[in-house]
């Protein structure tokens, strides 16, 4: 059943309407080019052309239209702001991307009805090129791409995750520059994505050249560079998943491997009997009773 639709949402004749517009709109087209989003996916993706509030102004925005039920009668709409405008860019209030309305969920960019497993991008740019380059694969690999429509820092609720069943192997991005810690945010937040996901989940990261200094190289940039989906399968293919992480014990912390205690012995040794007893070690001698623990120790 269709669940209610919220009043954020719009109808397919306004995704249409925008759509038309953006087409239209040559600085907007241009940016997408620019980034690698063609008009065959601008049109598979029934992007468009809305205006967004970037202070008291209204402004123009793309729109990426998200389905709100099955039967596609209403969408939300998740609006990335005049990135083509320098200087909305540079005004008070400005902020890249407007979600209002917009729940955290699961947005599919190709999905293959025979699908064997799923790659999740960390961003709509991403997965839509990463969707478009599976389609024009030379081999046939029957992935389901998808992203999250909340971001790189939040994961969607376990019901709205079990809309990617099956394996699901997480990209982050690479050259993010380091938090405080030391940690990267983009391997983080994969690996926060993977703990919601459980054992199912596979860490990959995205194929990047040697030597390469790019600041948050991500799915756009492999692609873009020229870098082929060949060698995204390849990266998929030796993912791992999320390292269990072990509770502290100090008992193990006290552990000795033998490798360490015969590095660490002492070149003579002493013994009270010759070739079993040593000094400064402890040795307990049980047995049940009456089996001549006695007689044994006397004779030590």
């Amino acid at each position: 059943q269709n669940e209610p639709v919220k009043r954020v949402t719009v109808n397919p004749q306004t995704i249409q309407k925008n759509y038309k517009r953006l087409i239209e709109h040559q600085a907007a087209m241009k940016w997408l080019r620019d980034r690698g989003i063609g008009a065959d996916q601008v049109e598979r993706h029934r992007l468009g052309i809305a205006t967004a509030k970037v202070g008291r102004r209204s402004v123009e925005a793309i729109t990426i239209p998200i389905p709100a039920n099955p039967d596609r009668t209403a969408y939300y709409q998740k609006k990335r702001v005049a990135p083509w405008d320098k200087a909305i860019g540079e005004s008070d209030g400005y902020q890249p991307w407007k979600q209002y309305g917009v729940p955290a969920m699961v947005y599919f960019t190709h999905k293959p009805e025979n699908a064997i497993a799923r790659w999740r991008c960390e961003g709509e740019w991403d997965a839509m090129m990463r969707g478009a380059a599976l389609r024009g694969a030379s081999f046939d690999l029957p992935v389901a791409v998808a992203t999250f429509t909340c971001g790189c820092k939040s994961v969607p609720s376990p019901e709205e995750l079990g809309r990617l069943p099956g394996t699901v192997t997480v990209w982050y991005d690479r050259n993010d520059k380091p938090l405080k810690d030391g940690k990267r945010p983009g391997e983080e937040g994969a690996k926060t994505v993977a703990k919601r996901l459980g054992e199912r989940a596979l860490i990959a990261a995205v194929p990047m050249p040697e030597g390469c200094d790019r600041s948050g190289w991500d799915v756009s940039d492999a692609l873009n560079s020229g870098i082929a989906i060949s060698l995204f399968v390849r990266a998929a293919a030796v993912a791992q998943p999320l390292p269990k992480e072990r509770k502290h014990n100090p008992l193990r912390d006290a552990l000795r491997w033998n490798d360490d205690l015969i590095a660490n012995a002492p070149d003579y040794t002493e013994f009270i009997v010759p070739d079993l007893l040593t000094e400064d070690e402890m040795f307990i001698f049980a047995a049940p009773p009456r089996t001549g623990k006695t007689l044994m120790a006397m004779t030590l």
